[in-house]
């Protein structure tokens, strides 16, 4: 309040703090009217918390500004231009940060209205949150965020899961997060699944442990689920602490990052309590935990908590206004269609420019970036899900897993006509990301011509157009049912007479037919030069030959897997009979290297081939996993077992008996993180439906498949003997 402020102002800077206390008393309660009658914030907005993000970011403005312009106790006129501008940026995004993107157009007016005259953002078309304050000399300004956008190196060793491109969104929004974390203020971000907030807050801790600051900082990551308990969050801040007399805090010279995934994921009680954000709630409001063993009050030191979480509904619950209240929330929203293409086309860029020549790249990098978006966000717009098609859901991350099967190929396995592999690629890529999850024919069709069409536009083929009539969909796709519907676009494209690119083109560019359908479809993998004396570091992402050649292959890897079976014997436990591990006596789990343990034996008929090319494809991948779903009978393990063969991959499985439980599968679970992690062996979790017997396994499927991290799995002292052993 303003009666409080004087004790902490030095009296020679009575004016500064009169100027200061003016702009909030002028600006803060109509912005705070606009956003509470107005705005649609994507968490209850509480107007203290507004209020004090909005002094945050002020304050930490007016310390980055200290070099270039100390304050003056006389308060100079170019200094109180400064104080301006500096609050209109705080209140831009201190009050505005939490508005949903559909406010931004009403939140831009009611600000430029406000602060006309007194700290003027440019025109044009941009909104005010896309200016930070620039000072330059003597003039003040607000510039576009686009001019502070750094500019991306492409690094051909580094996995695509954690490249991580240059954007106007993970410009500013990282600004504003180092800002928040220098000064230990706890910041929340939210929004949908794939826009980056995981990846926001891993690059703001690692850009400021890359400057001159004060303490290195550690980041300990809680990932909750609807089962995740307050015990087991406790036990992993405590973990990361250490005993500083009476207090807990991170060893010397550091600081803690506490970042905590999915905030609003943990299941309320009967009357509304959610534990392990209550516990949050007291680290937040009194700054220290109770130990759970002594109840001794032990303050926590030097830790600021980072969160992320997605918008409440479809089970994530409305969270407390009493624990987001210390929040600074910040509302990420989904990546435009032109920021989409700038980092689909930087990723490729760097990929074609490395490995293929100048004109390659000229002629393949726009079509390839264009069309890998419009795919996504056509998908995205007419695949919506529906309850038979739940898992009709899409974000960027499956753009990326496009990229990632593009980034799998060299110029070696492109043969002599480059552009034509890429683009077939493309069209592989497309198909495994979306047309694998695709359940009806109806469905499979429209993609199909959606890429033929992208084809036409993007990439400059030319075909015969014809119109749709039943005839040519027989012809194309073969017997398709109830074909003529709202998704089938009006023309389909016959590539039986399929032309050069136009502009670069290859002397040698050939016609190519029958892509999606018969024995010659397009199919890549990386076993078909397999060889079980060096495993797979030296197999290569290649086109795959035709169905009928493809079946032998396979019946040869068939008989070489039967006779392994022979040679093995009895099938290898863990927790089974023979194993020396207590913990692993305890444990149900079973590894069987590529089987069962019994010789198998299949018909490779088409169906049966493109399953174990899928299968085995996502299985060779970096965090490849698969939901393989169909009637029973239809061959979903014999197949996945099979195709764990041909990746290369040991075989682990639970085995279910009485009493078996959460607890159990955990330690099924330790014992695959110590064949994976600690030995450095590929392994498939093979789990079907009857294994799943309580709700708590499947929040640790989840937190597996999300993070590769299970809350509360391991203690301390078991993951620091499981780093040296992977070290």
């Amino acid at each position: 309040t303003e009666q409080a402020m004087p004790q902490k102002c030095p009296a020679e800077m009575e004016s500064v703090k009169n100027f200061i206390w003016g702009l909030f008393a002028e600006f803060m309660d109509p912005l705070l009217n606009w956003i509470t009658s107005k705005g649609h914030a994507v968490l209850a907005a509480v107007p203290i918390a507004l209020a004090t993000a909005v002094t945050v970011l002020f304050e930490r403005q007016v310390d980055a500004f200290r070099d270039v312009s100390p304050l003056d106790p006389n308060l100079t006129e170019r200094q109180a231009v400064l104080l301006q501008y500096m609050f209109a940026y705080s209140a831009v995004w201190g009050i505005g940060g939490c508005l949903d993107k559909s406010s931004w157009d009403g939140w831009d007016q009611c600000v430029r209205e406000q602060f006309d005259g007194i700290a003027n953002y440019p025109g044009g078309s941009g909104h005010v949150f896309d200016f930070y304050l620039s000072v330059d000399g003597q003039r003040i300004s607000f510039a576009p965020w686009a001019l502070c956008v750094p500019s991306f190196k492409f690094q051909p060793a580094q996995p695509v899961y954690d490249i991580m491109v240059p954007t106007i969104d993970t410009t500013r929004y990282g600004s504003l997060l180092e800002a928040c974390l220098s000064v230990g203020q706890a910041v929340l971000l939210v929004g949908g699944t794939g826009v980056g907030k995981s990846a926001l807050i891993k690059a703001g801790i690692k850009a400021l442990n890359g400057r001159q600051y004060s303490g290195k900082l550690e980041r300990t990551m809680v990932n909750c689920s609807a089962c995740t308990s307050s015990d087991a969050a406790q036990g992993l801040l405590e973990g990361s602490l250490v005993r500083r007399g009476t207090s807990l805090a991170p060893p010397a010279e550091h600081k803690l990052i506490l970042f905590v995934d999915d905030i609003n994921l943990p299941e309320k009680q009967q009357y509304g309590a959610q534990p392990p954000l209550e516990m949050l709630r007291l680290l937040l409001d009194k700054h220290g935990v109770y130990e759970r063993k002594s109840s001794t009050w032990r303050p926590v030191l030097d830790t600021t908590v980072v969160a992320a979480c997605g918008p409440s509904g479809g089970g994530r619950q409305h969270t407390s206004s009493r624990l987001t209240r210390h929040f600074l929330t910040l509302a990420v929203p989904p990546a435009s269609e032109v920021a989409m293409k700038g980092i689909c086309s930087a990723i490729l860029g760097g990929f074609l420019g490395t490995y293929f020549t100048p004109d390659i790249c000229s002629c393949l990098l726009r079509p390839l970036a264009d069309s890998c978006v419009e795919a996504f966000l056509a998908a995205s717009a007419t695949l919506l899900p529906t309850p038979s098609c739940s898992h009709y859901t899409f974000n960027f991350r499956d753009v990326m897993k496009v990229l990632q099967g593009i980034l799998s190929i060299r110029p070696a396995q492109c043969g002599g006509n480059a552009p034509a592999t890429l683009t077939q690629l493309w069209l592989h890529e497309v198909q495994r990301v979306f047309g694998d999850r695709l359940t009806t024919d109806e469905d499979r069709v429209w993609l199909k011509q959606l890429q033929q069409q992208l084809l036409v536009t993007k990439f400059g083929w030319e075909m015969q157009s014809t119109a749709a009539t039943h005839a040519d969909l027989d012809v194309n796709f073969g017997q398709v049912a109830n074909a003529a519907t709202s998704r089938t676009l009006e023309t389909t494209i016959s590539l039986l007479q399929c032309s050069q690119y136009k502009g670069p083109r290859s002397s040698d560019m050939q016609a190519t037919h029958a892509l999606f359908e018969g024995d010659e479809q397009v199919l890549f993998g990386n076993f078909l030069n397999r060889d079980p004396s060096v495993g797979f570091k030296d197999c290569v992402y290649e086109p795959l030959p035709s169905i009928l050649k493809l079946s032998k292959r396979l019946e040869a890897l068939l008989e070489e897997y039967n006779l392994s079976r022979g040679r093995l014997g009895d099938v290898s436990t863990l927790g089974g009979k023979g194993s020396s591990s207590g913990a692993a006596s305890r444990s149900g789990a079973r590894s069987q290297p590529g089987g069962s343990g019994h010789k198998m034996q299949l018909v490779f008929f088409q169906d049966a081939v493109l399953h174990i090319v899928r299968l085995a494809r996502v299985l060779q991948q970096p965090r490849g996993n698969a939901l393989l779903v169909g009637v029973g009978g239809s061959g979903k393990q014999s197949l996945a077992r099979f195709a764990a063969f041909v990746a290369g991959c040991e075989l682990v499985t639970v085995n279910l008996r009485r009493g078996y439980g959460p607890p159990a599968f955990r330690e099924d679970i330790k014992q695959l993180y110590k064949i994976a992690g600690g030995e450095g062996r590929s392994v498939m979790l093979l789990l079907s439906d009857h294994h799943i017997i309580h709700e708590a396994m499947l929040a640790d499927i989840n937190g597996l498949l999300n993070t590769g991290e299970i809350t509360g799995l391991f203690s301390h002292e078991e993951q620091s003997i499981l780093l040296d052993q992977a070290r």
